[in-house]
């Protein structure tokens, strides 16, 4: 009876309303996780509770869990198709689901096969040598399995290779002598010629979104220099979790770096100048302007897909309604996610306590598996956003004067940016 329950409980959970539609595999190893979380409390149920329910309550329970998996599943097809359709995608067949399910029956096979090889090894060496097997084996998984670099990510090439100015992470030991390098090019290629500079600062693995650069120059009609600095070279979603100081670094240091540089430039020949950031480089770049005492140089800024504690008051936000970034964090165990920043763009699911944390974290995963303008993928209004600056509100050649730390750059957002707040 227990383990009926918990595996209804279990699958219901992998198979609640989502943000993003997901592949059949990627669906398939999150019902096996759910099912081997169900085994192994149905397992410890059974050793604390010792008695046998009768028989009929047994069967009761039963017809129940599958009527709960049943539904689960068909509002799961619904829900997934719904999403694809919103998202232009075609849908899912039942091909989808049958590899979903022959995925999940795999993986539920391996993970117990294995949990009872563990066993097994643990009664045979005993518990001591079992534990310094299973050490020995996590440290070799850990090493094969550490992020790689990717620096030399072909993505990361043609990122320095579209902006005006790349520094890579191996060209200089610091943030501020990698941002010293950026200003000398800029100033060596003739850049601070152009009528507007933009700050970008690129997402934790280095790269700048493609579509981002394409709208800056669509935005400046091609008179604009984009200069970005490198500052992890691990992938990103590491980097969220282990670089976030790092990114606010790099982005104050190219920041300020530019702008006392163009504050040498008489006022009337003067570039504009603007900051680009997405995903972790939206919060390195907000916190960036938000501490600089150039802030008040900055013309105007754009922050895309901005996860949660971004200071979002000094500039537009883009964020799609189903990028998972901008909301998650632990607090969506308990609270529902705050969306106001963003945009409806397809069906929202609805928040459950602990559900909707665990569907955010796989919406994580596949949050690139969709078209732009869904997801965390986004168009060339990353760089068609920026706002208008005005001659006259450029601070002078020796002004040191800050706005306060409540005042916007630059207009609200327009029509298909979310309201900046």
């Amino acid at each position: 009876m227990t383990t009926s329950l918990a595996a209804a409980a279990a699958l219901a959970t992998a198979l609640a309303p989502s943000m993003l539609p997901r592949p059949a595999i990627v669906e398939g190893i999150l019902l096996a996780l759910a099912l081997v979380v169900a085994f192994a409390v149905s397992a410890v149920a059974r050793r604390v509770v010792t008695t046998t329910p009768p028989q009929g309550l047994r069967f009761a329970v039963a017809v129940v869990a599958l009527a709960v998996v049943t539904i689960s599943a068909a509002r799961a097809v619904r829900w997934h198709n719904g999403l694809r359709s919103a998202m232009e995608m075609p849908a899912a067949g039942a091909a989808h689901w049958l590899v979903a399910a022959a995925t999940a029956g795999a993986v539920t096979a391996l993970a117990l096969g294995a949990a009872r090889a563990a066993t097994s090894l643990v009664r045979r060496w005993g518990a001591v040598r079992a534990v310094a097997v299973a050490a020995a084996t996590s440290v070799v998984v850990a090493i094969v399995g550490a992020p790689t670099a990717v620096s030399a990510n072909p993505a990361n090439a043609a990122a320095a290779e579209a902006a005006s100015t790349y520094v890579a992470l191996a060209e200089a030991p610091t943030a501020s002598t990698r941002a010293s390098l950026a200003v000398d090019e800029l100033e060596r290629s003739g850049a601070l010629e152009r009528s507007a500079i933009v700050v970008a600062v690129p997402t934790g693995s280095g790269w700048i979104d493609a579509a981002a650069l394409a709208g800056i120059r669509q935005r400046f009609g091609g008179d604009v220099a984009v200069v970005a600095t490198q500052y992890t070279d691990t992938p990103s979603w590491y980097s969220f979790l282990t670089q976030r100081d790092s990114a606010e670094k790099s982005a104050r240091a190219v920041l300020d770096a530019v702008a006392a540089r163009l504050r040498l430039l008489p006022v009337a020949s003067r570039p504009s100048l603007h900051v680009y950031g997405q995903s972790l480089g939206a919060l390195g770049g907000a916190r960036a302007v938000a501490s600089s005492p150039y802030r008040a140089d900055v013309c105007s800024a754009v922050w895309v897909g901005p996860p949660p504690g971004t200071p979002l008051s000094s500039g537009t936000v883009l964020a799609n309604g189903s990028d998972p970034v901008p909301v998650w964090s632990a607090d969506l165990l308990v609270r529902p996610p705050d969306a106001a920043a963003t945009t409806h763009d397809a069906p929202a699911p609805q928040w459950i306590p602990v559900v909707s944390f665990v569907q955010t974290t796989v919406d994580l995963l596949v949050s690139l598996n969709v078209p732009a303008g869904h997801g965390h993928r986004y168009d060339e209004r990353q760089g068609t956003a920026m706002a208008e600056c005005r001659r006259d509100a450029l601070p002078s050649q020796q002004s040191d004067v800050v706005q306060s730390a409540g005042a916007a750059i630059g207009p609200r957002a327009t029509s298909y940016a979310a309201p900046t707040r």
